[in-house]
């Protein structure tokens, strides 16, 4: 890969991204985004290999992250049901528990449906 094009795929990448890449590939986080960048060029320039390795596994790993993160937001609603069915054949809910389903539900519209 050409520098100027890794230079523009770490200038895309948001600033979290790129302090975890500094640091990964064994440099040290100095300051901005912009001086991270130059460091991590400067890291690459000795070892392309290492740091074009270290920023697609960050890539890979952070997607990773993504789709478990949506995996476990998509069974809130399953979950809100049976809390909710549960309750329903409650026969004495306080009313502190009340409110707390109604801020929720309010809060969340999506487990309503």
């Amino acid at each position: 890969m050409e520098r100027v094009a890794f230079e523009s795929l770490l200038v895309a990448e948001n600033f979290i991204f790129i302090n975890r890449l500094v640091v990964q590939v064994g440099g040290k986080k100095k300051g901005g985004k912009s001086q991270d960048i130059s460091e991590i060029l400067s890291i690459w320039e000795n070892d392309k290999t290492r740091v074009e390795n270290a920023y697609h596994t960050l890539k890979i790993t952070r997607e990773q992250r993504a789709k478990n993160f949506f995996a476990f937001v998509a069974q809130i609603p399953a979950k809100w049901k049976i809390i909710i069915d549960f309750l329903a054949q409650t026969p004495h809910i306080k009313e502190e528990v009340q409110d707390a389903i109604d801020f929720i539900d309010d809060l969340f519209p999506i487990f309503k449906k």
